[in-house]
């Protein structure tokens, strides 16, 4: 599902963060928020 979501939404990226499941903001935070400010940064 996620992919076909990317596939039609323009500037979306699928990450897949490795030993984290549907609370991934909780589990891994250090690497969410990585990725989340790269993501915010390069489309500034």
């Amino acid at each position: 599902m996620s992919e076909n979501i990317a596939r039609t939404t323009a500037g979306s990226q699928i990450v897949v963060i490795p030993k984290a499941g549907h609370s991934v903001s909780l589990e891994q935070p250090e690497i969410v928020n990585q990725y989340i400010a790269n993501f915010i940064t390069s489309h500034l």
